[in-house]
């Protein structure tokens, strides 16, 4: 029987990091946002700034998820679950977006830490 203590106990700090890294990623960009229209360069609402505003803040996100993506991929090379970088964020880019991950497994003592990288990135989107 696999016992799957190790996965809780790496998984639900990993969870808990990459929302909080996220949450405060936000909120930076809420008050950048919150500054720039207080700016009177950005001037009144236009598609101007609403194309500015939306762009930054895809790129603000897609940044956000792509760190969180690595945190995970680096824990899976700490604890010995994948052999390397590129296998870990490949595998960690296929979990976080609850795409599936192709061919690569994780070990069965850390089956677990994929779903919950799952459930993490749908948090997190």
């Amino acid at each position: 029987m696999i016992s799957f203590e190790n996965d809780w106990l790496w998984g639900v700090p990993l969870v808990v990091i990459t929302v909080i890294f996220h949450v405060m990623g936000l909120g930076l960009l809420d008050r950048g946002v919150t500054m720039l229209f207080a700016t009177k360069w950005f001037g009144r609402a236009s598609l101007f700034r609403f194309v500015v505003i939306t762009g930054l803040s895809a790129f603000v996100a897609t940044f956000l998820h792509a760190v969180e993506a690595v945190i995970w991929a680096y824990s899976y090379i700490l604890i010995g679950a994948l052999p390397g970088p590129r296998v870990a964020m490949f595998y960690s880019l296929n979990a976080i977006t609850s795409l599936g991950h192709d061919n690569i497994f994780l070990p069965p003592a850390y089956a677990l830490l994929g779903p919950i990288e799952s459930l993490n990135g749908i948090m997190l989107f």
